[in-house]
């Protein structure tokens, strides 16, 4: 609106102009003269002479002269003052919408907000079809500091198969290994069987393992050994004296398939790691490279070669051969390996040429029978110029052809070899061969017995080589793969094993009387101290109908689950009232002695209270002992899930039905308000008053202990708590 007032305003103005110059123009007696006016310059034929022309654009003034239009004048004054704004006018109709604008730049990221509450968790979805294969990347290094492995030691357990308890390691050869070390010193590096990891870890303890010593510098270390990693092995770092090695936080590995596993601070951790005291998620780095060359030396050498030849023997004339049978009774160590070199201990050879040979013999171990022979010839560049040789000779054993099955070995030397071996004493416990005495078809081949002796003169010593085909690790990660699979399809028939292997339970502990007894597992000392002395009902091969340990309730469910019995803390004849030791045992379930010192039972079966029932104890006493048990053992064990049994009916006559409902009504009571699961063997197992004679020994006349039958009762009442507990029957 303030536009058009103002277009009015300045038209009334350039008009009042306009006539005041035609005014001055006509006073200069040119009469007739003729004003246009247009946007642009005049053209000549617009006008005559003496004619004017406004341009309306610019306020040009043009005049038609002799020559054509000319300008003469600008009539556009000085910009005048701001006047006083006008009072506003109605607002004019909407005009129609304009196309959107170019997209203006972001401004400056606000302040992070709270985070908002958890939603619930939504249904799962469809899997979604297979995307197509992405472009590889390089994720990026996050390099965070350094873990301290002085005082540990740290299995590196990544492509780990939870199933198939493998790792991306076994099986192979090490050729080199790269860490990052925090400073100039030593780092221990060696293997360990998978199991003693996986224990080590689960009971809190130090990993123990056998490793070797590597000096490192600070930065990055590539270190070429020679790491032969066993077939239910992987790699350990670190130990007393080591540096520290670099590790990563917050390393995404993953989503969680029951498959990925990795290692950090000397802790094993199936998914991705929470963050620890230090608010760090920690992995270390570690690369390592394999071994795909044509051939691979088998054995430690032993130290000291030179001092084998200070006591120096003689083989010659022997009738026995010398059986490589290494350190330790491994008699496998060449099976189905093809040969390509041997180095041995030359003392002297008849003479310097190429008639100088050895026999080789290829046999069954298992047979103790003889399948090949070979005769070898020594190089005779290697030998020297003389007869006296007392060196080490290796020769090419490729054009001999020797392949070895799968239980065969080797044996050198026999009468009337040219060679005479130098072999001294064995005082090492690494890889040597023991003369087995006699000829092969009479040796003793089981030396597990034998100890280094560093009295006599008994041991040969020698490397043999043998051809390693060249390495593919992606191929070897398949096969792990394709075994992890079987595992897993074979564990998935049993759907209480496969919950209890996805949730990592794997110890269970026993509480008991003598129902759960049986002697040497009972009163084994193996994983606890206190159980000693604990006496036993069930023997081996004593009571008629479970003379074995595997008819007993708690083994066979724990071998139907796959559980590892961790404790069985049960005593023939204990009680809670009146003295008895129920009361200290219910806290001695946990592992306080060898390899799995400190771990705790994942499970804990109660079954406990038959003694007290068939006694002096009265209902109240029972209540208030039963409560003191598991008050002390939720404290104790507050990560364990604890199943408490009812107690059985019996023929005792002290264990009347209203008495045995009463206490069993206790026990279940307490449980609820515990939080521990109840396997209700009184109502549930089948045993009733009438019938507990067909599942308890014939000699016992009270029917308190069960037979197979009954066993079996127990067994399955308690798995399908287990079920019901552990198994998900919905998905």
């Amino acid at each position: 609106m303030k536009s058009l007032k103002l277009r009015k305003i300045l038209s009334l103005v350039l008009i009042t102009v306009l006539a005041v110059f035609a005014l001055s123009l006509t006073s200069c007696g040119q009469d007739g003269s003729v004003w246009h006016s247009g946007e642009a310059a005049p053209t000549a034929a617009e006008g005559k002479i003496g004619d004017f022309y406004l341009e309306t654009d610019t306020l040009d003034v043009w005049e038609y002269k002799a020559d054509g239009w000319v300008v003469i004048s600008n009539i556009k004054g000085a910009t005048g003052e701001t006047g006083a704004a006008g009072a506003d006018g109605e607002d004019g109709a909407d005009g129609e919408k304009g196309d959107t604008g170019a997209t203006g730049a972001t401004g400056a990221t606000g302040e992070k907000g709270d985070p908002g509450e958890k939603g619930d968790k939504g249904d799962k979805g469809d899997t979604g079809a297979t995307g197509a294969a992405g472009e590889s990347v390089t994720a990026p290094e996050i390099i965070v500091d350094f873990l301290d492995l002085t005082a540990k030691r740290v299995a590196v357990m990544d492509y780990y198969f939870s199933y198939a308890k493998l790792t991306g390691y076994s099986g192979t050869s090490i050729a080199s290994i790269t860490v990052w070390a925090e400073a100039d010193g030593s780092l221990y590096i060696g293997t360990a069987k998978v199991a003693d990891v996986v224990a080590a870890t689960k009971g809190g303890t130090e990993l123990s393992a056998t490793t070797e010593k590597y000096t490192v510098v600070e930065g990055k270390n590539t270190i070429e050994l020679t790491l032969s990693v066993g077939s239910d092995e992987t790699i350990v770092l670190g130990g007393q004296g080591s540096v520290g090695l670099l590790f990563v936080s917050g390393l995404n590995l993953g989503e969680d398939n029951g498959t990925s596993y990795a290692y950090a601070d000397g802790q094993m951790h199936k998914t991705p790691l929470a963050a620890d005291a230090t608010g760090m998620n920690r992995t270390l780095v570690f690369s390592a490279e394999f071994e795909n060359g044509e051939s691979g030396e088998t054995a430690p050498v032993v130290e000291g070669a030179a001092d084998w030849f200070t006591n120096i023997g003689s083989l010659s004339g022997v009738a026995a051969h010398a059986c490589p049978f290494p350190y330790k009774n491994i008699y496998d160590l060449y099976s189905g390996k093809t040969l390509t070199k041997i180095g041995i201990p030359v003392k002297s050879v008849a003479a310097v040429d190429a008639n100088q040979t050895f026999t080789l013999q290829i046999f069954d171990y298992t047979t103790k029978t003889v399948n090949k022979q070979v005769t070898v010839t020594l190089p005779v560049d290697q030998l020297g110029s003389s007869t006296t040789v007392n060196k080490w000779v290796y020769v090419d054993l490729t054009p001999y052809e020797i392949t070895l099955g799968e239980t065969e070995s080797i044996a050198f030397g026999k009468s009337g070899d040219t060679v005479t071996w130098g072999y001294g004493k064995l005082n090492t416990n690494k890889f040597a061969f023991i003369n087995c005495g006699g000829v092969i078809a009479n040796a003793t081949f089981d030396n597990s017995s034998y100890t280094p002796d560093t009295s006599s003169i008994n041991s040969i010593v020698f490397d043999v080589y043998y051809a390693v085909p060249a390495f593919d690790f992606e191929e070897h990660l398949v096969e792990l793969a394709k075994k992890e699979a079987a595992a897993v399809e074979e564990v998935k028939k049993n759907p209480l094993k496969y919950a209890l292997m996805e949730a990592g339970i794997q110890y269970i502990s026993i509480m008991g009387d003598s129902i759960s007894t049986f002697n040497g597992y009972n009163n084994s000392t193996a994983n606890n101290t206190t159980c000693g002395s604990n006496g036993t009902y069930y023997y081996l091969n004593s009571r008629p109908d479970v003379n074995t340990v595997d008819c007993t309730w708690w083994y066979e469910s724990a071998a139907s689950a796959g559980l590892d019995i961790l404790v069985n803390n049960s005593y023939s004849g204990d009680q809670l009232f009146s003295g008895g030791k129920g009361l200290e045992r219910c806290v001695q379930l946990h592992a306080n002695t060898g390899a799995l010192n400190g771990t705790n039972p994942d499970i804990i079966a109660v079954f406990f209270g038959t003694n007290d029932l068939g006694r002096d104890c009265s209902v109240s006493e029972f209540t208030t002992l039963y409560e003191q048990m598991l008050q002390k053992m939720t404290e104790k064990y507050e990560s364990s899930d604890i199943f408490v049994f009812t107690l059985l009916p019996t023929a005792d006559p002290q264990s009347t039905k209203e008495r045995t409902e009463a206490f069993n009504e206790a026990i279940r009571s307490l449980a609820a308000k515990y939080n521990c699961n109840v396997v209700d063997l009184y109502a549930d197992s089948g045993f009733t008053f009438e019938n507990c004679g067909e599942y308890t020994l014939a000699a016992d006349s009270q029917n308190i202990h069960p037979n197979a039958a009954g066993m079996d009762l127990i067994r399955d009442c308690f798995l399908k708590a287990l079920e019901e507990k552990y198994v998900d029957y919905a998905n």
